[in-house]
């Protein structure tokens, strides 16, 4: 998303651009809506890519988009990849991934009064400032996606604690988590 975005601002000024589509995963966060509005990346933009309908209203009626040039995608996974695997998962091993509006104080909570459980939170590809990890949860680093399919293998379920968003955020995790059984 950030690159596209850059990509749009620089080609807006161009007499002649090649064509080019953006994702927006969260358009209506304070940042990029100030950028896209003071900088009209609209002229940039030929098919911007939202995963959620109301980052589609967002993109459409805050920001100007024309609705032939949004296009609502849903997400998807690779089950192919993250499939069942034989290994044995460790008992009362929660696993939680992602970075992106998620509160895992919640979950943190969740495992005070159940003693008999332990989290373990995967940072994959998330900036280390982004996220607080209360004590009480384990930080793991997935550093690629191997990594990450052999943690929720490990796991007995998959937690996603969601902060209140208007984006798709969480649904990667859950896919995954799905469709690893």
């Amino acid at each position: 998303e950030e690159i596209g975005i850059a990509l749009a601002w620089l080609f807006q000024a161009l007499p002649q651009r090649p064509m080019h589509a953006a994702v927006g995963h969260r358009l209506s966060g304070r940042v990029k809506n100030r950028i896209l509005n003071k900088y009209i990346l609209q002229r940039g933009i030929d098919l911007l890519l939202v995963h959620s309908q109301a980052q589609r209203d967002f993109a459409e009626d805050k920001l100007a988009f024309a609705s032939e040039k949004i296009a609502l995608i849903t997400p998807a996974v690779d089950d192919y990849f993250f499939r069942p695997t034989h290994n044995e998962s460790v008992a009362n091993r929660i696993c939680a991934a992602g970075w992106r509006a998620r509160d895992y104080q919640i979950l943190a909570d969740a495992i005070s009064v159940a003693p008999d459980y332990a989290a373990d939170v995967v940072q994959h590809g998330a900036p280390t400032f982004m996220t607080q990890i209360p004590g009480n949860l384990n930080s793991v680093s997935a550093s690629d996606y191997n990594a990450l399919r052999s943690i929720y293998s490990a796991s007995s379920f998959v937690a996603v604690p969601l902060l209140d968003t208007d984006g798709s955020e969480g649904a990667d995790s859950i896919l995954q988590a799905m469709a690893m059984g």
